[in-house]
């Protein structure tokens, strides 16, 4: 194959996927936000679900970008109790989104921004930008699974912060609760996330302790 055959090929590969990543990450962020097309019309959703909207829709991508898949068979799971918790974690955060929606229409609390609005909006900004970070640093490597593939990673935000995807994850969804104005199910969001981020939190550093 020629020289620019194989860079016409590379170019629809790198278009494709992120045709497929930009795809991907507005239908996750439209079944996010379910709850909204069916409370209220698009032209009286406040700026706050707007702003929620956008943000998931740009953490999915940039996930995807920062940590594209692998080529080649798929690593063997090492932990599967690890995987199969961040599958429920992971649907538990969708309901917890829907039932926040619910929430901020029912109380009213969605319609205006106050200062708890925007502390929250930081929160999620903050937690987007250091899981991120994290997943910048790890690469491929950043997984669900609990594995030990080499020394800790000490470097970006490992230098000061053992878990900060985690971290940044649970601060990510209690503070895009708190965003659209439902303050009781950020409290139930953080009751259920946090003893689970904690378990994975320490079950990894058990695992780097042996």
């Amino acid at each position: 194959m020629s020289s620019i055959a194989k860079t016409t090929t590379t170019q629809y590969s790198t278009a494709r996927y992120w045709a497929i990543v930009l795809v991907g990450s507005f239908l996750h962020a439209m079944i996010v936000i379910i709850p909204a097309w069916w409370l209220m019309p698009v032209n009286a959703w406040p700026i706050s679900l707007w702003s929620f909207f956008a943000s998931v829709i740009l953490m999915g991508t940039l996930e995807s970008c920062l940590a594209p898949p692998k080529t080649g068979p798929p690593d063997a799971v090492e932990d599967p109790l690890a995987i199969r918790i961040a599958g429920i974690v992971g649907l538990s955060i969708v309901v917890l989104f829907w039932c926040a929606q619910f929430e901020a229409v029912w109380t009213g609390n969605g319609q205006s921004m106050n200062w708890l609005n925007f502390v929250g909006a930081g929160f999620m900004i903050g937690g987007a930008a250091l899981r991120l970070w994290a997943i910048a640093t790890l690469g491929q490597a950043f997984v669900s699974d609990i594995r030990k593939d080499g020394p800790r990673v000490t470097s970006g935000p490992y230098q000061w912060l053992h878990h900060p995807g985690e971290i940044g994850m649970l601060l990510f969804v209690l503070g895009g609760i708190v965003s659209l104005g439902a303050y009781a199910m950020a409290l139930a969001a953080a009751c259920l996330l946090t003893p689970i981020s904690l378990w994975r939190m320490r079950r990894e550093t058990r695992l780097f302790e042996k």
